[in-house]
């Protein structure tokens, strides 16, 4: 037992990276994935995010990641090992968190919950947004050690971390910021003087702010990192729109029963979460009572909840998952506490351990539909039509396009960038309805005017609109100028110029 509490944190990372590794080389996402691993590769070779391909959010997860390709090579097996050690790491952290604040049992419940239900759950395969919340509950943990331990040190580390979480996420950054800053007024509440820290923790995140726009300006790209990546959460691409777009789907969302709206049930489970931890904040201020691991939890548990209404889906509601967790795990572990609550809290923790039998067991199911190969040089499984698919379309670019030809992939999977090889001409692997303009369309035809190959693969309705709806102009032209020489499907195929 002494062995085990000696070397718990050790066992807890290991049983999380078995877990997260688990069909490690099963299914591709051909957008998200797709996109980081070919902006890593770029990177890898040299080119400049912003200047030399487009990127809407901050570069630091990439950077990493060209790093172990440098070092490694290409892969997509090797960052999907990677990226088993991050979701090791999340649990391991959400672990630690809840340590310091409840008991081995809940700690070990919150441990459990957020490895079923992180990263891992769908498909293991890089995130930057992952990547910063991470860092940004490190830095939330450093903060706290630095007030309880009287140590500046600690500060200065959070600091450099909260700066960390803006560059793999500029939003997410944002988030973590808004809660310094309410945490920052709540001591003043509490009349707890932490002034000084905070001078030091914007310091030192400033002082490493400064010197990614140093290296920005040395790249001769500051300016289109300002054109192009979204500072600013509650956007569609520059164009806000209240409510956001989580909300669109809501009248259907519950008619009927399907496993990917799990995404949107967890997302009013946390809501809920949320305004019963706020009734208690609340009460707790109004009575001049103070729970510092409770209220510092909550407040990052909320403002990192706003990451819902950003552009894209309820899928987002993984990633405010984590803190929103920590907040949950703590509120049962003080329910337990109280006799009259007892009962509340197990019942409450008895649903959470099936539920976690079921995400164990969907987990599972979905992976069963791969079980063929994927035409690459990696043993990856996808499901036989793709498979199919795949080998069908990556034939025809051998037999119609040469070897070293330049190619715009279109609308929006930069994967075969990165599986074929080949070479955008243009800034842009990804087209999506929200993320274009006319700026950007004149951009690319400008591109295309000696490109002679394109690859249309529309295998994703992005937002439920394709191609020709959302981007008609740049539409016609590719249909004036191309010519289809091979056909996939009505979805895909081989077009040369006219």
């Amino acid at each position: 037992m002494k062995l085990l509490i000696k070397y718990q944190y050790v066992i807890i990372f290991i049983i999380g990276f078995v877990y997260s590794s688990l069909y490690y080389n099963y299914g591709i996402n051909f957008i998200d994935e797709g996109f980081n691993l070919n902006s890593m590769k770029k990177i890898s070779e040299g080119l400049v995010p912003f200047k030399d391909f487009f990127l809407l959010q901050t570069p630091g997860h990439l950077y990493l990641g060209s790093v172990l390709m440098s070092i490694f090579g290409k892969s997509i097996l090797l960052m999907r090992i990677f990226t088993a050690i991050t979701s090791s790491l999340f649990s391991l952290i959400v672990y630690y968190f809840l340590k310091r604040m409840t008991n081995t049992y809940f700690s070990l419940l919150g441990f459990m919950v957020s490895i079923i239900f992180g990263l891992s759950m769908t498909q293991i395969s890089p995130s930057y947004s992952w990547n910063a919340v991470l860092l940004g509950i490190a830095s939330v943990i450093c903060m706290i050690k630095s007030i309880e331990k009287n140590n500046v040190k600690w500060m200065v580390l959070s600091g450099l971390l909260l700066c960390l979480v803006g560059l793999f996420k500029q939003t997410i950054g944002f988030y973590f910021l808004i809660g310094y800053c309410i945490a920052f007024v709540l001591f003043k509440y509490y009349k707890i003087d932490i002034s000084k820290r905070y001078v030091v923790l914007i310091s030192s995140a400033a002082s490493l702010a400064i010197v990614f726009f140093i290296y920005l300006i040395s790249k001769h790209t500051i300016n289109d990192f300002f054109t192009d990546a979204l500072i600013l959460p509650l956007t569609d691409f520059k164009e806000a729109k209240l409510p956001p777009p989580t909300w669109v789907d809501l009248n259907t969302i519950f008619k009927d029963f399907k496993p990917w709206n799990f995404f949107a049930y967890l997302y009013f489970v946390q809501l809920i979460i949320l305004i019963v931890s706020a009734v208690v904040v609340a009460k707790k201020i109004i009575n001049k009572s103070f729970d510092f691991n409770f209220f510092i939890v909550f407040i990052f548990a909320c403002t990192t909840f706003l990451h819902n209404y950003e552009r894209a889906s309820f899928l987002k509601v993984r990633t405010t998952f984590p803190m929103i967790l920590i907040l949950l795990i703590y509120l049962l572990y003080k329910l337990y506490k109280m006799k009259s609550t007892r009962l509340f809290s197990m019942v409450i923790t008895g649903i959470l351990l099936v539920v976690s039998v079921f995400g164990i067991e969907s987990r599972f199911i979905v992976y069963k539909q791969y079980t063929e190969l994927f035409p690459y040089k990696e043993k990856v499984y996808v499901t036989k039509e793709m498979s199919v698919k795949y080998n069908d379309l990556f034939n025809a670019v051998e037999k119609f396009i040469p070897k070293n030809e330049e190619v715009f992939i279109y609308p929006c999977n930069p994967m075969l960038y990165f599986v074929l090889d080949k070479q955008n001409p243009t800034r842009y692997s990804e087209l999506m309805a929200g993320a274009i303009n006319e700026d950007i369309i004149n951009e690319i035809i400008n591109d295309l005017k000696n490109v002679d190959y394109l690859i249309y693969d529309e295998h994703n309705y992005i937002d439920g609109k394709m191609f020709k709806d959302f981007a008609a102009r740049l539409y016609e032209y590719i249909s004036n100028d191309y010519v289809e020489v091979y056909k996939i499907d009505e979805r895909t195929s081989i077009l040369k110029r006219m």
